[in-house]
This record gives structure tokens, C-alpha cells and sequence, in this order.
């Protein structure tokens, strides 16, 4: 979808867009984001951010995401530039144009204090039916290796046509990797596009290295996921050959097992405070 496709609204305190082609049931929900993001199934309700899953006055699903404003720093960030739902739109409109699965954004919706000041902010996503737990399914991957191919060769070609567009993910694990059942087999793309940036040439060196090793150190150790390891050079192996497949690019080990490392001890500090 394009711009086009949206339109420009406001509302006390705020300004947003909403897709024209829902916009009669969506103006409610972005009236009242609050009542609608209480109401639904909680996903996640930390200090920056409240997830869930709520219903519209139609009876259709939608996710929405508010960005807290939880800080004097976040204040200082956004009070000259964009709000992060504003980046998320432009990064899934990116995705779109190089036809990478991703849910469509339906509506976005900044809050400013006087103006001036950000407030909480929004991102109101289409709901994906029939997707798989990251849990389940990187248990379903770990058991057949036929199908964790096709995946890999799946996952790093998209990564390899964002990186040659000029876009770096900045994010890329387990749970911010989508898989959606559909009819006999699977489809795979990317949410929670928060980190991407978006650059004005292809992506450089250093930041290929670091997509890479976030994604296979997501898979080394995935948290809370699973309890299930994989191999750890087998899936360097898996990884950088099918991203070299994509886009000749040629991964030196050393380089990139010391940016695995590097992550890996990051999470184990993380689970030990």
C-alpha cells in the first residue's frame, strides 16, 4: 500500500493517519486508544510500551501498540522529529515495495502536550490470524531440517534485498520473526519494525555483521522461548550461506562469531540481573 491509500486526521491533542478504507470503524478506537488497548488481550504492558489485541465496534481484530512517553530523554528524542509509529509506517510502506510479508499498518496516532511536548504514541496494526507461537514454531524447525532450510534461505533473502535497499533491521530475533500458517504450508515475514533504519544507500559492512549475529545468537539462546539448542555452527553455516546465495556476500567467521559472542554475553548478563 502507498500514501495514497491513507489520509491525514487529528483529534484533541493528536495527529495521525488512518487507511481510507476503514477509516468509519477505526475513528472510534483512535478517539479512544486507551479504552480500546484495556479492553482487548494484553500482549505486553512494560514501562515503554502496551500491547495487545482488540476488537472494533465491527467485531474485527486489530493490534495495537502505544509507545510510553517514559522519560526525559524520550521527551528531548521526539520533540523536534518524528514519533516512532511514523518511522514504523514508513518502514513497513519500505517492506512493502519489496514485497517482504509484513501486517499493514491501518492507522498511526501521535499525542503532543501543548503542541509541542510528545505523549504517548500509536501504532494500530492489521491482526494476522493463524500464526504460530515463536515458540512453536521454532520447535517445528528444530525437528525438520527440510523445512528450516526453506526458512533460512526465506528469512536471509529478505534480509539480503533490505540490506542491498539500504535498510537495517537493528532487530532481528526470534520474536520478531512472523510465521503465519496458509492453507498447506507457511508464510514468513518480519513485525515489531521499531529498530529499522533506513539508509540512503546500501546498507554498510559493519551493520550486515550486526543483523547476522543478532538473528543466529536469537537462535542460540532464545530466551524464554524454548527450551531447545541448536547447534551453533551449523547454524552460522545455515545462516551465511543462504544470505551469500542472495547476495554474494561473503561472511569472514571470526568477525562475525566475535559479534555473536559479543550478543550472547550481553543476554546472559540480561537474565542474571
Amino acid at each position: 500500500m502507498t500514501d495514497d491509500n491513507y489520509s491525514k486526521f487529528s483529534c484533541p491533542g493528536g495527529k495521525g493517519m488512518i487507511i481510507n478504507s476503514m477509516k468509519s470503524s477505526l475513528l472510534p478506537c483512535l478517539h479512544h486508544p486507551d479504552d480500546y488497548l484495556n479492553a482487548g488481550v494484553s500482549l505486553k504492558d512494560s514501562i515503554s510500551t502496551k500491547v495487545a489485541i482488540a476488537e472494533l465496534n465491527d467485531n474485527r481484530k486489530i493490534f495495537i501498540k502505544r509507545y510510553n512517553n517514559k522519560s526525559l530523554r524520550y521527551t528531548l528524542r521526539y520533540l523536534f522529529r518524528a514519533t516512532r509509529p511514523f518511522r514504523v509506517f514508513k518502514a513497513v510502506q519500505k517492506l512493502k515495495q519489496l514485497n517482504i510479508p509484513t501486517p499493514d499498518i491501518l492507522a498511526i496516532l501521535s499525542k503532543r502536550k501543548f503542541s509541542i511536548i510528545p505523549g504517548s504514541s500509536y501504532v494500530f496494526h492489521e491482526y494476522w490470524d493463524n500464526c504460530l507461537s515463536a515458540k512453536e514454531y521454532f520447535e517445528l524447525l528444530y525437528h525438520d531440517t527440510d523445512m528450516f532450510k526453506e526458512f533460512c534461505d526465506t528469512i536471509t533473502g529478505y534480509l539480503a534485498k533490505m540490506h542491498h535497499a539500504g535498510i537495517r533491521h537493528n532487530d532481528l530475533k526470534v520474536s520478531n520473526i512472523c510465521c503465519r500458517r496458509h492453507n498447506s504450508h507457511f508464510i514468513v515475514g518480519f513485525w515489531d519494525l521499531d529498530g529499522i533504519m533506513i539508509l540512503n544507500s546500501p546498507t554498510p559492512t559493519e551493520f550486515i555483521y550486526i543483523d547476522m549475529a543478532r538473528l543466529i545468537s536469537s537462535w542460540l539462546s532464545p530466551g524464554k522461548v524454548v527450551n531447545i539448542v541448536y547447534d551453533r555452527g551449523e547454524i552460522t553455516d545455515y545462516f551465511t550461506k543462504y544470505y551469500s546465495n542472495h547476495s554474494d556476500f561473503i561472511f569472514d567467521r571470526k568477525r562475525l562469531d566475535k559479534i555473536i559472542d559479543r550478543f550472547l554475553k550481553r543476554k546472559k548478563r540480561n537474565k542474571q540481573k
